[in-house]
Parts: C-alpha cells; sequence; structure tokens
C-alpha cells in the first residue's frame, strides 16, 4: 500500500502555485513568491494546502514568520474555492516545531465572505 495522495514528502513541500505580494513601498508593485513548507497536506483537487509546518532551521526562529504568511496566504486562496453556500469554513493548521521540541499550532481562516476581512489566526 502506497503513500496517500494528500501527505507531501516529508523534506520539504513546494507549493503548486506562487503567491504575488503587494509591496508597500510602491503601490504598483508585486513580488512573486514560490512558497515552500518543510512538511505539509495537500488537497489533492485544490493544491491548497490544508496543513504546513515549518522546524526551526535558522537561530533566531524566523521561520515561523513566514510559514504564518504562507498560511494566510493558504487561508485566503480555500476560502476563495469554497463553494459560496458552503456550510464550513476552509482553515489551515500550521505548526511549527521549536528548538525545545515544543509544537506550536495555529488555526488560520478567514472569517467572512468579504474579501477584504482579515484572516484571523
Amino acid at each position: 500500500m502506497g503513500p496517500s495522495p494528500l501527505f507531501t514528502d516529508p523534506r520539504e513541500m513546494n507549493w503548486q502555485f506562487p503567491l504575488f505580494i503587494h509591496r508597500q513601498d510602491n503601490t504598483d508593485a508585486f513580488c512573486k513568491f514560490h512558497p515552500r513548507s518543510d512538511f505539509g497536506v495537500v488537497h489533492p483537487e485544490y493544491l491548497c494546502p490544508l496543513v504546513i509546518s515549518e522546524t526551526i532551521s535558522d537561530e533566531n526562529e524566523s521561520d515561523r514568520w513566514r510559514m504564518l504568511i504562507e498560511a494566510i496566504a493558504a487561508a485566503r486562496a480555500g476560502h476563495f474555492l469554497m463553494k459560496s453556500d458552503a456550510e464550513e469554513r476552509f482553515f489551515v493548521v500550521a505548526i511549527y516545531l521549536r528548538r525545545s521540541l515544543e509544537a506550536e499550532r495555529y488555526i488560520v481562516m478567514q472569517t467572512s465572505a468579504d474579501e477584504g476581512n482579515p484572516v484571523r489566526i
């Protein structure tokens, strides 16, 4: 029996789509970013992450903040892909493994159909 198609290689998960980030220093400029996670679970139809995870890889644990930014983008993308009359809300679980081997878990979701509504962590 082979591995489930939901799970990715535990060494690194490259997302199947890029993110475009609006820069604050220039209102017309966007940066293209290719997200990657140390581990993840991806929905096979939508290619949208359901779970993303990072482990400590630098001294100041800055990967946590990159992971949360990626979780926000995934929550917005998943929310956009949901049917407008869906009763369930799309959410992303982000897990960060600290240097002390404690795991921090974040639930990230957009709370309303309004696209301008902030994402909650």
